[in-house]
């Protein structure tokens, strides 16, 4: 068997968005940035859900 285990709630789904170059090689350059834009979808959606 190949790949990861599946668990419960596990982040199994992906959403994108479009970047200029410009934005993206700000991203690639900083992964910071890109970790901290994670991370506030996350709560964004989370919070969501508690409604």
């Amino acid at each position: 068997m190949r790949g990861r285990k599946k668990k419960e709630n596990s982040k199994n789904k992906v959403i994108s968005i479009r970047l200029t170059d410009e934005q993206h090689e700000i991203i690639k350059k900083n992964e910071w940035i890109k970790k901290e834009i994670i991370k506030q979808v996350e709560e964004y959606l989370n919070i969501y859900l508690e409604k």
